[in-house]
């Protein structure tokens, strides 16, 4: 009897051992598909660290939306030069919502409340302190201070709020798209392995930068080749070859410091820690674009614009005859992170003022594909605000946007 019971006792056991093995499993099953339910296929890879979000050419919410209605506009065609904006402008928010607004032909800054009224000007043409010479990028360090970076007298230009210059920051080699980030980092372009023969040969080597601008962590390589050009014509359109529907570059910081850094030869982003260090990749399958004549003819019309200066217009149609144009489209044009940490990706735009824009979340999720009208160029996302700079007539105005979201 007494072997009948232990032999009962050790069959309860092996039975509740089983059993709690099985819920385990059941468990850790349901943890997974949770993970990977963002899409049926959606799917995760982490290989030495580094996590892969290789997202389906269909978003999770077909529906989902961002809504752009404006509230501020900065700008006027005649009137107060204080709100005239030249045709290369550069923009940038603080942490209590003033526009900061580089002019880089008058080499100055301007600085606006957040209602848009003009406060002060910053800086001059010059090659004094506080003076620039050709000024490529503002923003600002931990402590709301404004750096201004000037890449032809290779220096960092510090001021407070008030616009006071705090110190400046000289850099002993050539740097470009230099950009300090909330860590003390600096990501920045620089051209090595030159080799001068028939034709001239380099690359750009983008990466990080400590605060001695010591070289820290490759991240892309591009090599360049210019071959000599028999007439301007000829310079002029290799030149416009380089970026006529091209892989260019995009890149932008979280608020936590982290870079998310693309090429878009392919839909992928990647995203890096403050430091350098490579955490996630952020991929989508998609279909390429071929580049169409309306493509062709409106990159035309927006270079013709821009040239008018160097070029008669009957000269500029002898140029685009020269132009090579690719077979297809990169596989998108640009990004921002926006406030929340989601992915804000700008797919295509062209002849009409509609832009093809898709979302990923904080987790590197598609989430959404939508059309807009908002403008890109100088585009950001601040205090649940977008900003960006709209061209309307030839003249240039900053715009303030509410957003929101909306499911149709």
């Amino acid at each position: 009897m007494i072997k009948i019971r232990e032999q009962k006792t050790k069959t309860r056991e092996l039975e509740s051992t089983l059993i709690y093995l099985l819920l385990q499993l059941i468990l850790i099953g349901s943890l997974s598909s949770c993970r990977n339910s963002s899409s049926p296929s959606t799917h995760f890879e982490e290989t030495e660290g580094i996590l892969t979000i290789k997202n389906p050419s269909d978003p999770l919410h077909p529906s989902l939306a961002l809504l752009f209605k404006e509230e501020l506009s900065i700008g006027v065609v005649e009137g107060d030069e204080n709100y005239m904006l030249g045709w290369h402008i550069l923009l940038n928010i603080d942490n209590q919502g003033n526009f900061y607004i580089g002019d880089v032909e008058r080499a100055q800054i301007n600085k606006y409340d957040p209602q848009g009224n003009f406060l002060f000007t910053i800086g001059r043409r010059g090659q004094g302190p506080g003076e620039f010479q050709a000024i490529s990028k503002i923003g600002f360090d931990e402590k709301d201070n404004l750096y201004v970076f000037d890449v032809k007298s290779q220096k960092i230009s510090l001021f407070n709020p008030a616009g006071e210059l705090i110190k400046e920051i000289k850099i002993f080699q050539f740097l470009e798209e230099l950009t300090l980030n909330p860590h003390g980092y600096y990501l920045a372009r620089k051209v090595d392995n030159i080799k001068l023969e028939a034709s001239k040969k380099w690359d750009y080597t983008y990466g990080f930068f400590d605060q001695n601008f010591n070289f820290l962590h490759e991240i892309l390589r591009l090599p360049q080749e210019v071959t000599p050009a028999t007439t301007p014509y000829h310079l002029m359109a290799d030149t416009l070859s380089k970026i006529a529907f091209q892989p260019q570059v995009s890149y932008d910081f979280d608020q936590e410091g982290n870079l998310y850094f693309g090429y878009p030869q392919t839909y992928e982003i990647k995203k890096y820690s403050p430091q350098g260090e490579l955490i996630q990749i952020i991929q989508r399958r998609y279909q390429s674009q071929k580049v169409t004549n309306r493509d062709k003819k409106y990159f035309q019309q927006i270079q013709t614009t821009r040239m008018s200066n160097k070029f008669p217009p009957n000269q500029a149609s002898k140029i685009f005859k020269l132009v090579k144009f690719p077979q297809f489209k990169p596989a998108y044009e640009s990004f921002k992170v926006m406030d929340n940490g989601w992915l804000f990706v700008i797919v295509s735009s062209g002849p009409s003022e509609e832009k093809i824009i898709d979302l990923f979340d904080k987790e590197g999720i598609y989430i959404g594909q939508f059309k807009s009208k908002i403008p890109t160029e100088g585009l950001m996302f601040k205090g649940a605000k977008a900003y960006a700079v709209a061209t309307i007539d030839g003249y240039k105005f900053v715009k303030r946007y509410q957003y929101s979201r909306l499911k149709r």
